[in-house]
């Protein structure tokens, strides 16, 4: 009993983990119905009534540190969006290479450690990367067979088990229909996704080789959300300042298994954001005190330290009252206001760059992360960062 409530708190942390780090795939297994299941030796999903249920192993996972919890629940996810649920074993007969063109191209790219010993592109220096499940089944079906692939962390293998995968048939069109709207409204909450997230829809749509490739996407490029700029910044910065998890820190709702489920915690006192305010000419005066607005809303839960530049850095000051006046209009760039020594002096966990995106930036990120908050017409000056724009248009895609 103590195993199974610990093991279902584990779950839940890795869950809230899993969508604090990747919003979209986090939303998709948050849905799940998690449901405890001795006959699975790892994890499983399987069809539910109605969508998708996630079985696992009370014992697998307290074998898990966090990260290959969250790494798990990740190779699940990527199971479903790529397809491989739906894929029929009749019309792949060679099952040992079915498994491993969906457990390659599953773990390609995935950023998180697994447990035991995972099927990874590396051991099959013929296939190119990037390819589709199909393309890469063609390539492995009939090779010489060895020993059977189980069902275990202690050999080369899956880590999961697929064979609760033929509780689809039938349910196919409720299962996609419940990930297609799970899908559409995390992408219509988060309009930023993180680069991996970006890397693993362009992934899937390539690399399905089936049917949900055409469903993938008109998710992506579907109507985009009608949620203002400053519910989506206030989802980014609670997201993005997540919890951390220990298990020094008694979990709130099992405080009697310290050191078997790890609690969470912020870091000492209200975490601070650095707001910098492009003060070339960019943001009007509407703009400018809907920033305030929303900065005194921030306020309430962070320290909100104010950074005013254009080509420099001009003044840098706590957030106590609405801004009414700003100093520059200058040219524009954004490397000062990002530069270490500014960054050391704020102590700031996340940046909030309100901007149109036109001027240079480093080339290379920041050590904390970074949100281009861009008005109307605004562009993306960056490969890397989130962006949130203040207007909402439907081009955004093009932009990110």
């Amino acid at each position: 009993m103590e195993n199974s409530l610990a093991a279902r708190g584990a779950m839940q942390a890795g869950i809230d983990r899993f969508l604090s780090k990747y919003p979209l795939l986090g939303a998709l297994a948050a849905s799940w119905n998690v449901t405890e299941d001795a006959s699975i030796n790892t994890m499983a999903v399987a069809a539910d009534d109605p969508g998708i249920k996630l079985l696992f192993n009370s014992t697998f996972v307290l074998s898990l540190t966090p990260d290959e919890l969250v790494g798990v629940l990740h190779h699940e996810a990527r199971h479903c969006v790529f397809g491989h649920i739906f894929m029929d074993p009749a019309e792949f007969p060679d099952e040992r290479a079915l498994v491993n063109a969906q457990e390659v191209t599953v773990n390609e790219n995935l950023q998180e450690p697994l447990p035991g010993r995972p099927i990874l592109l590396k051991q099959f220096p013929k296939l190119p990367r990037d390819e589709d499940t199909e393309t890469r089944y063609r390539r492995l079906a009939g090779s010489p067979p060895k020993k059977a692939l189980p069902n275990s962390t202690n050999a080369t293998g899956p880590i999961d088990d697929h064979s609760q995968w033929g509780s689809f048939r039938g349910e196919e069109s409720v299962a996609k229909a419940l990930m297609e709207a799970t899908l559409k409204n995390a992408l219509e909450t988060y309009r930023a996704l993180s680069p991996e997230e970006e890397s693993m829809l362009n992934s899937a749509e390539k690399t399905c080789g089936i049917e949900p490739g055409s469903w993938l996407q008109e998710i992506r490029y579907g109507k985009p959300a009608t949620l203002n700029w400053q519910t989506l910044l206030r989802r980014y910065v609670g997201n993005e300042i997540a919890k951390s998890y220990s298990y020094a820190v008694p979990p709130r709702r099992f405080p009697h298994l310290l050191g078997v489920v790890p609690g969470s915690r912020r870091s000492g006192g209200a975490p601070t954001i650095q707001a910098v305010i492009d003060t070339s000419g960019s943001l009007s005066d509407a703009m400018l005190a809907d920033i305030s607005k929303e900065l005194a809303n921030l306020a309430r839960d962070f320290q909100i330290v104010v950074v005013e530049a254009d080509s420099k850095v001009h003044r840098i000051y706590k957030y106590t009252k609405p801004i009414t006046n700003v100093m520059g209009r200058g040219g524009t760039s954004f490397i000062p206001a990002l530069k270490p020594q500014v960054l050391c002096k704020t102590q700031a966990k996340l940046v909030l760059y309100f901007t149109d995106g036109f001027g240079p930036a480093p080339s290379q990120p920041p050590q904390v992360p970074v949100a281009w908050v861009l008005t109307p017409g605004g562009v993306k000056p960056t490969s890397w960062g989130r962006v949130i724009f203040m207007d909402r248009k439907p081009d955004f895609w093009g932009q990110n």
